[in-house]
């Protein structure tokens, strides 16, 4: 083999094996998904969901979904409950009162929503807001009203507990069952937020002295649930503090749940790879891709074999005269040389000289003469002949010109 056929099987080799380490090292953080948000469904480690998710798919209902999309393209059917874990409390006050009308839909026919957030360990911040001024109130550039919080839509305040530390690790805390609920008595709870003066229309189902923790209500046709802490459900608390029946009525029995994962960041924007998928032009790109190859091929290599080296062999070089004669015999007819030759001397030959004038009319005679005789006739020989030694003539009588004998 030769060397250099031997280097290319190198780089390929070594380029086949560090693709395989790169896909090896994606295919890991893939299988933990700990490149995923905490509480997302596709993250295997403790601070995902994946194992509830994976569990309730091995049961026959109900029947699992992920969502993808941004709210605002959801279009929500009956009879769905909806997971919104590790929600953001910021975003909660901030954004989300922007798509209020867009959860609300998502409850219509007997739908359930279970909103949990992530676990906070210190006062939620509130929105920016002028002072003394109530959000609502804020005007906006355009001067139309901002929407509703949803704290104010759906009649409670978050508020904050500390939670204790031990050596600077905060420690879980107790929140106990109010009244006839399914689930135990007391939770261990990892989240300092809850919920303050919940209206008349909120079930307390958990609290912390006093405060409401998990509560439920009905609204639009549906149930709303909301949970300050997401650890309920987490891959750590179904391995370590499983608590079945209450997450059995978390999920309802709607007969669809769905994991939402667009609150996490993990949205699905189409573009044109979506549209490949969503149409299956599978087909149609591997052969543009092929088509493709096959041109960079061709502009590479030759479809035709080799020629054959030409045999070696010496070039005879020719001298300046050779070449002009050539060229001469290329470009000028025989029976136009000296016509060209005289019409040459007429440019460059000195002006205002009388004795010029009478060798051009001599030559002049000369060539007119030697035009009577083919081209091939050796007089044309004697013609430039003539030519020449009259023009090296330096002095000459000026006298009529004669013809010259040819």
């Amino acid at each position: 083999m030769k060397r250099q056929n031997l280097m290319l099987v190198l780089l390929l080799g070594l380029g086949l094996l560090f693709a395989t380490a790169v896909g090896r090292l994606f295919f890991l953080r893939f299988e933990t998904g700990d490149i995923y948000p905490a509480y997302s469904s596709l993250r295997a480690d403790p601070l995902g969901v994946k194992a509830l998710y994976e569990s309730l798919q091995r049961l026959p209902h109900p029947r699992l979904a992920r969502n993808y999309l941004p709210w605002r393209r959801l279009r929500p059917a009956a009879g769905q409950t909806w997971l919104v874990l590790g929600a953001s409390v910021e975003e909660f006050s901030e954004e989300w009162p922007d798509h209020r009308q867009r959860l609300e839909s998502l409850l219509a026919g007997q739908g359930r929503l279970v909103i949990a957030f992530h676990p906070e360990h210190r006062a939620p911040r509130k929105p920016d807001q002028a002072p003394g001024l109530p959000r609502r109130s804020r005007p906006t550039a355009d001067g139309e009203k901002p929407p509703l919080s949803l704290e104010e839509a759906w009649g409670f305040r978050l508020g904050h507990q500390a939670l204790p530390e031990i050596e600077r690790v905060l420690q879980p805390v107790t929140v106990r069952r109010q009244g006839p609920a399914p689930g135990p008595e007391t939770l261990a709870w990892h989240s300092s937020l809850v919920f303050e003066q919940p209206n008349a229309t909120w079930r307390v189902i958990y609290t912390r002295d006093g405060q409401a923790v998990v509560m439920e209500r009905a609204l639009s046709g549906g149930t709303l649930v909301l949970l300050s802490d997401s650890y309920l459900f987490s891959n750590e608390a179904l391995r370590r503090d499983r608590h079945s029946d209450l997450l059995a009525w978390l999920l309802g029995g709607n007969p669809t749940v769905i994991f939402d994962e667009a609150h996490l960041g993990v949205a699905e924007e189409p573009g044109v790879g979506a549209l490949l998928r969503k149409y299956r032009l599978h087909g149609a790109l591997a052969v543009f891709v092929l088509l493709a190859a096959l041109f960079a091929w061709r502009q590479a290599a030759s479809l035709l074999p080799p020629a054959a080296p030409a045999a070696g062999g010496f070039v005879l070089g020719r001298d300046s005269s050779a070449g002009l004669v050539n060229l001469l015999r290329r470009g000028v007819q025989p029976r136009e040389l000296l016509a060209i030759c005289l019409e040459e001397w007429r440019k460059n030959a000195p002006r205002g000289d009388r004795a010029r004038q009478e060798r051009l009319a001599r030559m002049s005679v000369v060539v007119r003469e030697a035009g009577r005789w083919q081209a091939t006739s050796p007089n044309l020989v004697q013609a430039f002949r003539e030519l020449c030694r009259i023009v090296s003539e330096k002095k000459f009588a000026p006298t009529n010109p004669k013809k010259t004998e040819l």
